[in-house]
């Protein structure tokens, strides 16, 4: 986890179709000073065998294998690493089944995030056993949201070491998209503990991804301080990452039977 102390990463970053694409991307989160990169698998509804990744030993679990998802690109005073995750959109509670940490699916990831379309689904991300086989719930902040936020509800999460996502690629879509998004954000920052969030870019475009400096005066807008956004991007990342670690290393003792 060396790589990633006091380093910004953007922990959504969607994987494209063309290898064109993702060098564009990869370049421009390099020359915006990032050192870490997660190429985002979206899934919608219920996870299932077809979507296991196979390459599945990273740096994140501690292993390096032939052929491992995390690469290092650059000299080594700015490597670049790139990890997978996994984005589940969730509709009912029903389709949180398959989320436990027993799951080879979840486990073939680096990362895994849920992001949660009603409040039901929220509450049971919030509580465990579901939070404790993710890392990330991504809010939908860039539309008016179906539920409310109950300071509560995501402070349980905060303390059970899941983050909030807050993503600006929205901000950059058309004004009514920035109001939501801003507004949201403001909720959340009012509901959940600064520690507990993370900023990315969630960009498919390398025209719209941007500086660690440009996002934390962006951040201002959520009532964030600049200090307290480079932490999203920094510190609370690697707190993201640190807990992947050992949420692998945990499905591995169950799916051991040690």
């Amino acid at each position: 986890l060396g790589v990633w102390r006091a380093m910004a990463a953007d922990l959504r970053v969607p994987q494209p179709k063309r290898q064109d694409a993702q060098k564009r991307l990869r370049g421009a989160a390099q020359s915006l000073g990032f050192t870490a990169i997660a190429w985002e698998t979206q899934v919608h509804g219920r996870v299932s065998k077809q979507h296991l990744r196979h390459s599945t030993s990273t740096q994140v679990k501690g292993k390096v294998t032939d052929e491992p998802t995390v690469r290092l690109h650059g000299d080594a005073s700015h490597q670049m690493s790139e990890l997978s995750r996994l984005t589940l959109v969730i509709d009912a509670v029903d389709e949180l089944t398959d989320v436990k940490d027993s799951n080879p699916v979840l486990a073939s990831y680096d990362i895994v995030a849920v992001v949660p379309n009603n409040e039901d689904v929220l509450e049971r991300c919030c509580t465990a056993p579901v939070c404790n086989a993710i890392d990330i719930i991504s809010l939908p902040l860039e539309t008016r949201l179906p539920y409310s936020l109950t300071p509560a509800t995501l402070r349980k999460a905060a303390r059970a070491g899941v983050h909030f996502e807050v993503c600006y690629d929205v901000a950059l879509r058309d004004s009514l998209t920035r109001r939501h998004l801003i507004a949201n954000a403001l909720l959340l920052v009012r509901s959940a503990p600064a520690y507990s969030l993370v900023i990315s870019s969630g960009s498919d475009s390398d025209n719209k991804m941007r500086s660690t400096s440009d996002i934390a005066h962006l951040a201002t807008l959520f009532h964030l301080s600049v200090r307290q956004a480079h932490q999203c991007l920094t510190s609370n990342t690697r707190a993201v990452m640190e807990r992947a670690e050992a949420r692998h290393a945990r499905a591995e003792v169950v799916v051991s039977g040690r």
